[in-house]
């Protein structure tokens, strides 16, 4: 039998040996009707209590405190994955710095080369148009030239010429010199005014994004600030309500020890009932195991007797057997009789035997059964004393508890309501800053959602950018590849147009100056003849002057012998002199033309020779 129940220790006040709680803060503040109501009614746990409206006002600060505790592992989460968001915006923000300097790289570079472009197209297009130039200042040079040497056809003209030829090639060459210094000082010029536009703009750009970012930086830095601080004021919350639910904690264990052991002491009681009731079970099985073992005792004389019918069969057998002898059958029926009553005796003794041992067990039943009923009476009547004595205790302990309780749960009501008054206090306070908060979120979300909406126009443009610089790049790579291409063969076609060029300039100067020594040489010759022919001309007009004046001088004196007077001699004198004046005329005209043809004919060749 285990020990008896023993009621739970009591201080010396009556009340359990643990202390109760310490209250949280002592307000004292009278209760309501309807608190002070429901002490007297049905509506606190028969366990504990405890008010279901303070049990349901628990549930309530449980329910409150998981929500809190929620709220928390979130922005516990948001906090620990704040560095990686933080990392990932300044990778982003390095990356966008890096694509805006790719992108203005490239932009720059897709300029020079386009500048490049512009002043290698010009270039080659003032080299052609130069050449060009050359080309027509030359033909306009060997025009004049001849224009010169065809109206002129003297050594003067050709003096002349060369004079025109050098001032108009000085002329052309300083025109044309000055003409690209104009046009390279105004490629110049327009190239440094839109590099300079461009960079003011590139500067203003800049500026305008590092405003903008140090803009979202300084919102993002005041938004991270009021989450700090609700964090900090949700923790204080939080430890305050973990705080008030570690005493009610306490308290609801200290009822749970006083039920455990009022369980254990049931739980005990229990056990003494169930090893009665063990006890009981034991003895029923060993009289059950003796009625099995009359049983088989029973059984064994059943088979002996038995084994008797067949000794009375065989017995009947042998007398029917006509082969044995009647002493044979005398001495068997004498042993068969001796064996029979051997088994008779043998039944008689199980038969006495079990009867005895029948009577032994049921006196041992009746035995214990009585001593069990002894034992269950007193123990039933020790048990309902002692369970009537610790009911008594546990009333009036429960009694005292319970007016602690409705004390303490006064206090606490009091607390309850000071704290719930302070709460909503606390709760509008916290409502308007929220409302604040949440007006001041708001914006800063509507100028979040507008940066990020500039930030996707921005990547917007900066991927257009990309592409476009991607496109740029492919069209400068392939019109560098055409350029190379053009320079190559550009290069390979001015280098063989040089060459050629050089050849025919050699050739030409060759040329030039043999057909400068030959004009020279016939110019020379042209001089020796026209000094000739107008030595000639000289001396004829001196002939036909001298002619002339003997004439004249004769027509005088004939004129002052024979006035008036017509002789046949004198007609002949005049015809004679007629003659000789039309033979020198005729002579005259006869050189003048042979030298206007030779002098054609050189000019001529001197015209096929240029």
């Amino acid at each position: 039998m285990s020990a008896p129940y023993q009621p739970p220790t009591r201080s010396a006040a009556g009340t359990p040996a643990t202390a109760p709680p310490a209250p949280v803060a002592k307000v004292a503040l009278p209760l309501p009707a309807e608190i002070m109501e429901m002490a007297d009614a049905e509506t606190a746990c028969t366990y504990c209590g405890v008010s279901y409206l303070i049990l349901s006002r628990m549930d309530a600060l449980q329910r409150e405190f998981a929500r809190l505790e929620r709220e928390l592992d979130d922005r516990k989460q948001f906090a620990v994955e704040k560095p990686a968001l933080v990392a990932e915006l300044d990778q982003a923000r390095g990356a966008v710095k890096a694509l805006t300097t790719r992108a203005l790289d490239a932009e720059r570079e897709r300029d020079d080369a386009v500048s490049a472009n512009v002043m290698l197209r010009k270039h080659v297009g003032i080299s052609a148009a130069a050449l060009t130039q050359r080309s027509k200042d030359l033909a306009a040079l060997e025009a004049a030239r001849e224009h010169v040497y065809t109206r002129l056809g003297s050594a003067r003209a050709e003096s002349f010429a060369d004079a025109a030829v050098q001032q108009v090639a000085s002329d052309l060459e300083a025109k044309a010199r000055e003409r690209l210094r104009a046009q390279h000082a105004e490629l110049q010029a327009h190239a440094d005014h839109a590099r300079e536009v461009d960079r003011v703009q590139y500067q203003q750009q800049l500026q305008a994004a590092d405003a903008h970012r140090v803009e979202l930086e300084r919102q993002i830095a005041d938004l991270i600030k009021q989450r700090v601080d609700v964090e900090q004021r949700h923790l204080a919350e939080k430890e305050e309500l973990v705080r008030r639910s570690q005493d009610l904690d306490r308290a609801n264990q200290e009822t749970r020890r006083e039920l455990d052991q009022e369980r254990t002491n049931r739980i005990a009681l229990a056990a003494e009932n169930k090893a009665f009731a063990d006890r009981i079970a034991l003895l029923e099985s060993n009289l059950d195991r003796d009625k099995t073992d009359l049983d088989q005792e029973q059984a064994a004389k059943r088979a002996a007797l038995a084994q008797i019918q067949q000794l009375q069969d065989s017995l009947a057998a042998a007398r029917t057997t006509q082969s044995l002898s009647v002493g044979q059958k005398d001495a068997m029926i004498g042993s068969l009789r001796q064996q029979l009553a051997a088994a008779e005796r043998d039944c008689q003794s199980l038969t006495r035997d079990r009867d005895e041992t029948v009577v032994a067990h049921q006196s041992r039943i009746a035995d214990l059964q009585a001593a069990f009923q002894q034992k269950l009476a007193a123990a039933v009547a020790e048990s309902d004393t002692q369970w009537r004595a610790q009911c008594e205790m546990q009333v009036d302990a429960a009694r005292r508890e319970t007016a602690h309780a409705v004390r303490e749960c006064q206090r606490l009501m009091a607390q309850v309501e000071a704290v719930e008054k302070e709460a909503k206090e606390r709760v509008r306070a916290e409502i308007a800053r929220v409302t604040k908060v949440g007006e001041e979120g708001r914006e800063a979300v509507r100028k979040l959602s507008a940066a990020e909406r500039e930030l996707a126009k921005a990547r917007h443009d900066l991927a257009q950018l990309q592409t476009r610089a991607r496109d740029h790049e492919s069209t400068i790579a392939s019109l560098t590849a055409a350029l190379q291409r053009h320079e190559t063969t550009a290069s390979q076609r001015d280098l063989t147009a040089s060459r050629d060029a050089a050849t025919q300039y050699q050739r030409d100067r060759a040329a030039w100056a043999a057909a400068r020594t030959a004009l020279e040489e016939e110019l020379q010759v042209l001089k020796d003849t026209i000094r000739h022919e107008c030595a000639e001309r000289v001396a004829l007009v001196e002939q036909l002057d001298a002619l002339k004046e003997e004439s004249v001088r004769r027509e005088s004196a004939d004129s002052g012998l024979n006035e008036d007077r017509a002789t046949p001699q004198r007609e002949e004198m005049e015809v004679a002199q007629k003659r000789q004046m039309d033979g020198l005329a005729h002579m005259f005209e006869s050189k003048m033309g042979v030298a206007s043809a030779k002098k054609a004919q050189k000019l001529r060749r001197m015209q096929r020779r240029t």
